[in-house]
């Protein structure tokens, strides 16, 4: 919050128009502010995630000096949505700190915060959300704790892929996406079928959308295509490109001109349990050819730039996925890709 609700009452109920475009256009002044302070914290914060590594803990807590108290709860939704892990974001003033949490389905942070309450100052909240005041010099106790908690309770379920049906291509349809129309309206207690695809290929990746964090792709059978996205799914691309088992999606329709088509949503995918791979050994030496001409030890690239000077500099059709199979099968190659951000070490 930027300020109090009461501008936007008094909006609500005055009759006189003059006083009305004052109070839009204060609220309006407010809310740019507000998305203002909101990405210069989320900003820093996704700054202080990379730098530290803290993608890979249990839960992210990261904190900074007077960060707005009003936008701390939006940049928290926004940080757990985009590595998918409960999130803890500070503002420390004073030595005070005051913050908001976002969760995940399998984490209940409120609980998790009442295993750790000896460091807090008061907190309250639900399973999904929370609040929380702590001294700062407590911080990075308190994490290190939530951490351990986290760690010692988290059930391995969760990271079970789960889907209703196990489908080839060939069954999807437009008959089937209506008779499971027919059990609408989906939400919680309902949610909406999730169908595994299996021996399927993958085609035409691509990043997409203002920020590049969504995926658009198309998976084939050799004889049918059908278009996939997958929204906010730019965290799980090196699992999609390394030929996975089955790709977990649901059922959504595209009406154009009156014509009815379909489109599937990604939601995960399920990995083999042993990768298995056969390299290409011409593409691969054009690959290390690549990296062995450039200077530096560690090599950082956008995977879909390299896709295309690969292709323009060595004639080849060299594919992302082809790239990140081989990386992960050549037994003297190191990388990790961490988004659409491929690393190498040479």
């Amino acid at each position: 919050r930027m300020d109090t609700a009461k501008k936007a009452i008094k909006l609500m109920l005055t009759k006189d128009e003059e006083e009305a475009e004052k109070l839009a256009s204060e609220l309006d002044s407010l809310n740019n502010a507000r998305k203002e302070a909101e990405n210069i914290i989320y900003k820093e914060a996704i700054k202080k995630i990379e730098s530290d590594f803290l993608y890979k803990n249990n839960v992210m807590v990261v904190y900074g000096d007077n960060w707005h108290e009003g936008v701390l709860g939006i940049v928290a939704s926004r940080l757990t949505e985009k590595y998918y892990k409960p999130c803890v974001v500070i503002s420390v003033k004073d030595g005070i700190g005051k913050g908001s949490a976002r969760s995940v389905e399998h984490v209940d942070i409120f609980e998790s915060f009442k295993h750790t309450d000896i460091y807090l100052e008061k907190y309250g909240g639900h399973k999904l959300a929370a609040g929380l005041t702590i001294l700062g010099k407590n911080i990075n106790s308190f994490t290190n704790e939530l951490n351990n908690y986290i760690s010692s309770t988290t059930d391995d379920e969760y990271n079970q892929i789960r889907a209703d049906a196990i489908l080839n291509i060939s069954d999807i349809n437009l008959r089937l996406y209506d008779e499971i129309n027919r059990f609408e309206p989906f939400g919680s207690g309902n949610p909406k079928p999730l169908l595994a695809l299996r021996d399927v290929s993958i085609k035409n990746i691509r990043k997409v959308g203002k920020e590049g964090k969504h995926i658009s792709f198309m998976l084939s059978d050799g004889d049918r295509h059908i278009p996939v996205i997958g929204f906010c799914k730019i965290g799980i691309l090196e699992k999609i490109l390394t030929m996975p088992q089955s790709y977990i999606v649901s059922l959504s329709e595209n009406i154009y001109n009156g014509s009815r088509s379909l489109q599937l949503f990604l939601h995960d995918v399920e990995e083999h349990e042993e990768f298995d791979y056969k390299i290409d050994v011409n593409k691969l030496k054009a690959l290390e050819f690549l990296i062995n001409k450039t200077k530096s030890k560690i090599i950082k690239t956008d995977l879909f730039i390299l896709v295309e000077k690969l292709n323009k500099r060595y004639n080849t059709k060299i594919t992302a996925e082809e790239i990140i199979c081989m990386l992960k099968k050549a037994d003297n190659i190191q990388f990790a890709l961490k988004n659409d951000i491929l690393y190498i070490k040479k």
